[in-house]
């Protein structure tokens, strides 16, 4: 406190204070080691309500989290902000122990926000407490092996004895505790969810540890574990080091895999699901035979090369899903020739409906894993038609049956298997069936897309994804305003009406999909999403569309012209709301298609089935009534946008050549000067152009994406100005790229970098674009 509030870093009396601020923490960490390594002594010192604990990681880095940057006045931020008297290497390594010594003894380095968020779980305690003893012991020993890599980094001789002492806390105490930590955390999908959300830094720190910005499958270009591997085989590259590494990058890589599927998932946190009962002897009444072996259903290649849980859980999904939908069917069909209320009957009827919930909890997990439902209802799959013939036969779910079928049943016998407790499992089944089955084949469409396709979905639908989280939280802050006019009101309300101009643009690319169909809506808004319920929270709150509204939501703020303060707003709203229901109405048939269908089988109605936009262009009107000889059709105006990006193009590609040829013959020196620094600007200009221009035609009608980059020529010219020639993943021999890594200071400023990256990423869908037409 001290030493925040002295003028002068470099004075007598600052200086002292972090002398006597860093020569107090070795005692404290001393007394924390041996405190945490006492059950009892640990108990007592620190119970749950305590304030030791809390003082010291205030101390260490305020209210934020050991990953990320201190927001306020602690050890950290001093060591950056004083960096040559209390940043000195002695001073970081005692707030490293001390750090380390905290998590030991706290069990976890979570930030308030985590810490909420696992408070607000619906997990026993038993079940929060193993958690925070598994992302303990694996922050731990991440940032272990992170300080134990780069004081390996910076010694001098490899073969000293501080050189080999790095290299154990490395590969013989941190590796193999972060590899069971990540194993531990990845054998629970919740605990995973938790642990490494979205834009968390756990497994990218991970990554960085083991392979620095290199894939795996390619030489390492900056410091990690495998170029020091390489670097010092002698004492770094032993075989149980070698080992030890390839056991943390399969966790990693399984851990990854296993997040993959439920990324979508996890932008909105739901309650955790109870676990599935297991199949006993005790539920199967009366006890029936096993499902016949199918060869069919014997594991797939894919599911082999799976990581061993994620293999584990889709085994034991699809085995309680094959049980208990042959329980049902054997007691479905003994119950055709009995008296369904008979002694017989009745527990025949038991053991049908009991199966029910286990089917629809099965179909549920399955449905939310793409690589699950994929693997479970291929097109030519058995499953899905077998459950549909179980509940309702071959006739749609809105008719009566006409033939022997669970709902006939209940029919048949009201009073027993049509109790309301069994109604309502049978609804739940045919819900979890309908969306199980119209995400199974937008899923195996998905399979169909090429990689520019596909790119462009998921673009599109995490631009969706990440303006609906800032207006559900614009909306909330804006609720809890007694104001909304303030200046902070204002922002707010401006913040919202940007996120839904975003969502509103993602709605109608998502709406182009693939060659007029409506795959990409499909796909992104199947029945199990709650995508477009939160949409419809944030427009019209608890509230139809038809009704007034009543709680907050856009509508109520629409209605305030001083709160939005410019028409355009309600523009965006109106024109949100129009696509919200349209894209409701092609949902709803896609689902109610899947749900009344018998073959597993895919069908998307096309833009111009659906009538999705059916609104005139009102400007296309204009120019039709006052010069008709220049109607233009949606095809000619696409032509006359693609001719024009096509022109910006060919014009801009040969400058950027020749501007970046005369920055490579500079020397630095005189790239620095008043010349070369013109060029730069002029450089950056053209190919902002050439971004713009590439944007545009990355996301046009299919035919004009192909006739711009199906030519060879075109991607490797744009690769050359990119990186000299270099494959993405590689060194640039020269290009762009070159030389922002030559001059990071100036020609390699954050806004060049985006730009590029930009750049980059663009020529990646043209490449795949490339790819797939020759093909």
């Amino acid at each position: 406190g001290a030493r925040k509030d002295a003028k002068d870093a470099n004075s007598p009396e600052a200086k002292n204070k972090c002398k006597e601020l860093f020569g107090a923490s070795p005692p404290v960490t001393d007394a924390l080691e041996k405190l945490g390594a006492d059950e009892d002594l640990k108990n007592e010192a620190f119970p749950p309500n305590g304030a030791r604990l809390p003082r010291i990681k205030k101390l260490l880095t305020a209210d934020s989290s050991f990953d990320e940057e201190p927001k306020d006045w602690c050890m950290r931020q001093l060591i950056v902000k004083d960096p040559v008297n209390a940043g000195t290497p002695e001073n970081v390594d005692v707030a490293e122990k001390l750090t380390d010594a905290y998590l030991a003894a706290a069990g976890s380095g979570l930030s308030p926000e985590e810490l909420a968020s696992l408070k607000a779980k619906n997990w026993s305690e038993a079940e929060k407490e193993a958690y925070l003893d598994m992302i303990g012991q694996f922050d731990l020993n991440l940032r272990k092996g992170e300080r134990s890599l780069g004081a390996r980094k910076d010694a001098k001789d490899p073969n000293s004895p501080e050189a080999k002492k790095k290299c154990g806390e490395l590969f013989v105490e941190a590796a193999p505790k972060i590899t069971e930590a990540l194993k531990n955390l990845s054998g629970n999908s919740e605990f995973a969810k938790e642990a490494f959300p979205e834009n968390g830094t756990r497994l990218p720190r991970t990554k960085s540890l083991i392979t620095a910005d290199s894939s795996f499958d390619e030489e390492p270009k900056n410091w990690c574990m495998r170029q020091l591997m390489q670097k010092d085989p002698k004492n770094a590259g032993s075989p149980p080091n070698v080992d030890a590494t390839e056991k943390l990058t399969e966790a990693y890589k399984a851990t990854a895999a296993l997040l993959a599927p439920l990324v979508e998932a996890a932008v909105v946190e739901a309650p955790a699901e109870e676990a599935a009962p297991e199949v006993t002897r005790e539920m199967l009444a009366p006890i029936v035979a096993p499902p016949p072996v199918n060869p069919e259903d014997e594991e797939s290649a894919s599911v082999k090369s799976w990581p061993e849980a994620k293999r584990k859980a889709y085994l034991e999904l699809i085995a309680l899903l094959d049980g208990n939908l042959h329980q049902a069917e054997v007691n479905l069909g003994a119950l055709e020739t009995m008296k369904p209320d008979s002694p017989e009957g009745l527990q025949r009827s038991k053991g049908l409906f009991g199966a029910v919930p286990n089917i629809t909890d099965a179909l549920v997990k399955l449905r939310d894993n793409e690589a699950f439902v994929t693997e479970a209802f291929p097109e030519k799959g058995t499953r899905l038609p077998r459950i549909k013939q179980l509940i309702t036969a071959e006739c749609p779910f809105d008719e009566d049956p006409a033939e022997w079928c669970t709902r006939m049943l209940m029919k048949k016998d009201p009073k027993n298997a049509g109790s309301p407790a069994n109604v309502d499992a049978v609804d739940k089944l045919i819900d979890a069936f309908a969306s199980t089955s119209a995400w199974s084949s937008s899923a195996l469409v998905m399979k169909t897309w090429s990689v520019g396709k596909r790119k462009i979905y998921d673009d599109t639908l995490q631009m969706f994804d990440q303006n609906l989280l800032i207006a559900e939280r614009c909306c909330r802050s804006l609720q809890a305003m007694a104001n909304v006019k303030t200046i902070k009101g204002r922002s707010s309300t401006t913040e919202l009406f940007e996120a839904l101009s975003k969502i509103s643009i993602a709605v109608d690319k998502l709406n182009q999909g693939i060659k007029g169909s409506h795959d990409f809506l499909a796909a992104a808004f199947a029945e199990h999403s709650d995508r477009l319920a939160r949409l419809q929270t944030v427009l019209t709150g608890k509230n139809k569309f038809n009704e007034e509204p009543t709680g907050f939501s856009v509508r109520v703020l629409q209605k305030d012209p001083d709160a939005i303060g410019i028409t355009m707003h309600t523009k965006t709203v109106e024109h949100l709301i129009k696509s919200f229901m349209a894209v409701i109405g092609v949902v709803g048939d896609h689902n109610q298609y899947h749900r009344n269908k018998t073959a597993v089988e895919f069908k998307i109605r096309t833009v111009e089935e659906s009538g999705i936009n059916v609104e005139p262009n009102k400007a296309a009107l204009a120019l039709e009534a006052s010069h008709s000889r220049m109607r233009r059709t949606p095809s000619a105006q696409g032509q006359a946008l693609f001719d024009v990006n096509m022109e910006v193009m060919r014009t801009n590609l040969p400058k950027a050549e020749k501007l970046v040829a005369t920055l490579q013959g500079m020397t630095l020196k005189e790239r620095l000067q008043t010349k070369g620094m013109r060029t730069g600007l002029e450089l950056m200009d053209y190919l902002t152009k050439l971004r713009d221009a590439m944007d545009h035609l990355t996301t046009a009608e299919h035919h004009f994406l192909t006739a711009a980059f199906a030519d060879k020529k075109n991607t490797a010219r744009i690769l050359d100005l990119l990186t000299g020639g270099s494959a993405a993943g590689e060194p640039p021999r020269g290009g762009v790229l070159k030389l922002m890594a030559e001059d990071e200071e100036q020609f390699g400023q954050r806004a060049n970098v985006l730009l590029a990256n930009s750049l980059v990423k663009l020529y990646e869908v043209a490449l795949s674009v490339a790819s797939d037409y020759r093909a």
